[in-house]
């Protein structure tokens, strides 16, 4: 419940922001849906109709989204991914590359771990 509620607190904030609706009406949206769902699904044995409704729309969503994604690549135009210039120019190219590499930081796995 806490998550959907952050979810449709900053979902607005980010993209509406009018800041004509504060925390406490997402509180009462949020408490709407899920007494909804409470209602809607009385015991566990009627979650088996919600779940097939879901992975319905799930492989929907898949399948939509694999055939524009396969539509949008063949439709795609050649890409030509050859290093330019000349001989000592891809050179100094591909040392330049390495470099920025390089310099990418590594996970700060330590202070996330404390944090957790």
């Amino acid at each position: 419940k806490v998550l959907f509620l952050n979810s449709l607190f900053y979902f607005y904030v980010f993209n509406v922001d009018d800041h004509t609706k504060k925390l406490p009406y997402f509180i009462a949206i949020a408490g709407f849906v899920c007494a909804l769902f409470a209602i809607g699904i009385p015991t566990l044995s009627a979650l088996g109709v919600w779940l097939g409704f879901s992975t319905l729309l799930s492989l929907d969503y898949i399948i939509i989204a694999f055939v524009l994604s396969l539509k949008d690549g063949l439709n795609a135009p050649p890409r030509d991914f050859s290093i330019a210039g000349d001989g000592t120019g891809k050179i100094f190219s591909i040392i330049g590359a390495s470099a920025n590499l390089a310099t990418i930081k590594q996970l700060v796995v330590k202070n996330m771990m404390k944090a957790l």
